[in-house]
């Protein structure tokens, strides 16, 4: 399993997440991660490695923490940057 590493990690940023109904998919960055209760208020964090790596076939590693939030903030946060493939997802387009 992958655990949190800051200084093996090439980006971890983090959001907040508002939900509104009930019950529903959730799908975070294309992979659908199950129905889930959304309601409520949360903190997403997505650690990822190993992005720039593989040519052929995708070789990155992703660990996603949700977490119950006391207020809602859907502030991002972004702790740390240094692949080529995430700068490409936050290029504007």
């Amino acid at each position: 399993m992958l655990a949190p590493d800051d200084d093996g990690d090439s980006d971890v940023s983090e959001t907040g997440l508002v939900g509104l109904t009930p019950s529903g998919p959730v799908v975070v960055c294309g992979t659908h991660m199950g129905d889930v209760d959304v309601t409520g208020t949360y903190r997403l964090r997505v650690h990822a490695r190993h992005r720039d790596e593989g040519e052929d076939y995708p070789v990155e590693q992703v660990l996603i923490q949700v977490w119950t939030a006391r207020q809602p903030d859907t502030t991002t946060v972004v702790h740390k940057t240094t692949s080529r493939t995430g700068a490409l997802w936050r290029e504007p387009s």
